[in-house]
């Protein structure tokens, strides 16, 4: 095996890796019940008592401290490989490097804005069934969790963000 296909199964295998890690570190972080919550879905399910409540949420909120912090060390770590990987090319491989990964980002960018698109009809669709009293509490709630959102993308990205595929960009 020549030294570029080395290079390339490398890179490809790398590349695989850490977006599996993510995926997984995703839906375990969508697992954990957030400590900011009133309600615990999980302490509801359990039917717990208000000390196994008060018990649970001081287990789960040292997880939920170490969150952002975790985050940012995960993005650095991938930083460094991303690094360390693009002082292993030569500069032709770098060019298709660079273009490999122009072409990921305007993946991830497409399909977003299809996510959208199709969260924009389901939001749209489930108006035309609510009455009117119904839709006005149905924009209301989705106001709140836009803002929500907005909250926690800010205070993960150090400041609002327009791009809905600035998460995944490959920046170096």
């Amino acid at each position: 095996m020549s030294r570029f296909n080395r290079v390339k199964l490398f890179i490809t295998s790398a590349f695989l890796l850490a977006m599996f890690a993510g995926v997984a570190v995703g839906m375990l972080g969508a697992k954990i019940p957030a400590s900011r919550e009133p309600r615990s879905w999980l302490a509801d399910e359990l039917g717990l008592t208000p000390e196994q409540r008060e018990q649970m949420q001081s287990i789960w909120q040292d997880i939920s401290k170490n969150r952002q912090s975790d985050w940012e060390r995960r993005q650095t770590i991938d930083k460094d490989r991303r690094e360390a990987i693009v002082a292993l090319l030569t500069p032709e491989q770098k060019t298709q490097y660079d273009k490999i990964n122009q072409d990921f980002t305007q993946k991830i960018q497409d399909m977003a804005k299809q996510r959208e698109a199709a969260f924009a009809d389901a939001q749209e669709r489930t108006k035309r069934i609510l009455t009117a009293d119904q839709r006005v509490k149905y924009e209301q709630l989705m106001q709140k969790r836009r803002e929500e959102k907005s909250n926690r993308n800010e205070r993960r990205h150090g400041g609002p963000s327009t791009d809905p595929a600035a998460r995944v960009s490959m920046s170096r």
